[in-house]
């Protein structure tokens, strides 16, 4: 997968999808297997906003059995299911813990109700999937049970938990590239650091989008029958120029935060309700109990989610350490001996979802439930453009074969079934992921510990030779880049030559491990700065611009801790 911007200027597009998060990712190469000229571009790297700030969980919508929204929780079920089958490397089931106690909404009795409704509406969850990959019914598990699987949580009032499985994401960063790579090799063309800074147009109709290399600044023009907007939070600033001011806004913001702390509890994913009465700052969004997950993942737990309503531009937020604090405060309202700090805090997550407007004056998120398409030839009157407003990773390949669906009938084309329900992405041609780890701990066991080789598998998949091929002509590549790390030179290599990777953070952020739970030491950027500037033609100064550039992108209030 190269960047080759001259694909972009010299070829006519069935589609351009402008914004290569989860959304965008899936759009292109739905539209590519079903044989459409397709071109991706944005104006950063790959899933760099929001597709980059994950609880990494794909959610079954068993939360949605309150609203009673049968279609949505099928959806979700579906989806799940979609997910564990083409990404068997980097999807595994999940088992989770809510418990239960004597209240009105979350006791046994209404709690077990839920779960065999779920279990119902999920009856073919398992439907095509490798055994080691299927999710089993939901229960509910006695209070002495709970604390045999979780011990030292708070009992109080506690008489049970309910007991499900989820998918987990092992990487969220390696499964939207994954979807980018499967987009490229059915012919999509792609390049990142490509911004649109307008739209092309023959009379109302649009026909292809101005945009700039944003590192030679280089103006591009690239045509195409039909532009599809999957910008999230930016998808208004894209808008802007065609639309008129009386328009209301498609994207509401808030924002979505997560917190990587230290371990609390391992195996299971376990949700808790806060205790308005207990935190400490208290305001008006917390004074409604909300659930929080607590999701183990590697040796850290992710916290989660957290929302806050945005009443300026998604540019203009600002992580700020009153912020975390305050978000601390919320979760140790769920167990009081936690006792969180911000020493506790390894990483912040945050990114942008859309909200229901407010209406009465309060600081209460309630997000939109489900996506939608938009075909502004209906809304606008400006026919070419369609704009996908994505809600869910969970959801992201539902929302693009809808989105693909209607670029087909735009197009004239005879309509083409969707194939990326059952397509596995690169990478996850697999049976059995316990054989394949087996087989490649066999194949590489004398060279490679077994860590490294669990996380090449996990990141990679079926695809893992793609970055050994290097060490079986230079050893030296197998070198891990830190020692408290898995990721060898190899991979470093790999993602500039293979995976677009342009600049130091795409790296460390998104193509390894390396800064997923905070930022590494310095000598560890400069390994792999080094390792790059070899690639890439980098010299000295170059090679500290890019470490310096890496290092600002770590809250300031957390300098002291995460490196």
């Amino acid at each position: 997968m190269n960047r080759n911007l001259a694909d972009l200027t010299d070829k006519q597009f069935d589609i351009l999808v402008i914004g290569a998060g989860i959304h965008g990712a899936f759009v292109a190469w739905d539209a590519a297997s079903r044989g459409l000229r397709v071109a991706l571009i944005d104006k950063g790297d790959f899933g760099n906003a929001t597709s980059q700030n994950s609880l990494k969980i794909i959610h079954g919508g068993l939360r949605y059995i309150q609203d009673g929204n049968i279609s949505v929780i099928r959806n979700m079920v579906q989806e799940r299911s979609n997910w564990l089958k083409i990404a068997p490397h980097l999807i595994h089931p999940l088992p989770c813990l809510l418990p239960t106690n004597g209240s009105l909404t979350r006791n046994r009795f209404t709690i077990s109700l839920a779960l065999q409704l779920n279990n119902i509406l999920s009856y073919d969850r398992n439907h095509y999937l490798n055994p080691e990959q299927s999710i089993p019914k939901g229960k509910w598990v006695s209070r002495e049970e709970c604390n045999q699987l979780i011990p030292g949580i708070n009992t109080a009032e506690m008489t049970g938990a309910a007991m499900w499985h989820d998918g987990q994401i092992y990487n969220t960063e390696r499964l939207l590239l994954s979807v980018i790579m499967s987009a490229s090799c059915a012919g999509a063309v792609i390049a990142n650091y490509v911004e649109a800074t307008g739209f092309i147009r023959k009379g109302a109709t649009i026909n292809g989008m101005k945009a700039k290399d944003v590192f030679s600044g280089q103006d591009l023009e690239i045509h195409t029958s039909l532009v599809v907007n999957c910008t999230g939070a930016w998808i208004d600033t894209v808008l802007d120029d065609i639309r008129e001011e009386k328009n209301s806004p498609i994207f509401y913001p808030s924002v979505a935060l997560n917190l990587v702390t230290r371990q609390i509890w391992d195996k299971f994913g376990i949700g808790l309700p806060s205790r308005p009465e207990l935190i400490k700052s208290i305001s008006s969004s917390d004074s409604i109990s909300q659930v929080l997950f607590f999701v183990p993942w590697r040796k850290s737990t992710i916290i989660g989610t957290w929302h806050l309503p945005l009443d300026k531009s998604s540019d203009d937020f600002e992580l700020t350490e009153e912020i975390v604090q305050h978000f601390l405060d919320v979760v140790n309202s769920t167990d009081q001996k936690l006792q969180l700090s911000l020493d506790d805090v390894l990483h912040v997550q945050f990114g942008f979802l859309p909200m229901i407007p407010q209406r009465d004056g309060t600081q209460r998120v309630r997000l939109v439930r489900e996506g939608k398409v938009f075909d502004h030839h209906k809304t606008d009157g400006i026919p070419g453009l369609i704009t996908v407003l994505g809600v869910k990773y969970t959801t992201a390949r539902l929302m693009a074969e809808k989105a693909v669906d209607l670029a087909l009938q735009k197009l004239g084309i005879t309509s083409v079934p969707c194939q990326t329900n059952k397509l596995a992405l690169e990478g996850g041609n697999i049976d059995s992921f316990t054989e394949l780890l087996s087989l490649v701990m066999h194949e590489q066991g004398n060279q490679l510990s077994p860590h490294i080789i669990e996380n090449l598998v996990h990141n990679y998949g079926s695809r893992y030779m793609d970055v050994l091929r290097y060490v079986e002509t230079d050893i030296t590549c197998a070198q891990q880049i830190c020692k408290d790390s898995p990721v060898i030179e190899a991979a470093i290599i790999h993602a500039v030559r293979e995976e677009m990777a342009q600049t130091l953070a795409d790296v460390v952020l998104r193509r390894t491990e390396l800064g997923s739970a905070g930022l590494p030491e310095r000598a560890c950027l400069e390994k792999c700065a080094h390792i790059m500037g070899a690639e890439l033609g980098w010299d000295e100064g170059r090679q500290k611009q890019e470490i310096e550039t890496v290092l600002e992108l770590s809250p300031k209030f957390l300098a002291g801790t995460v490196h």
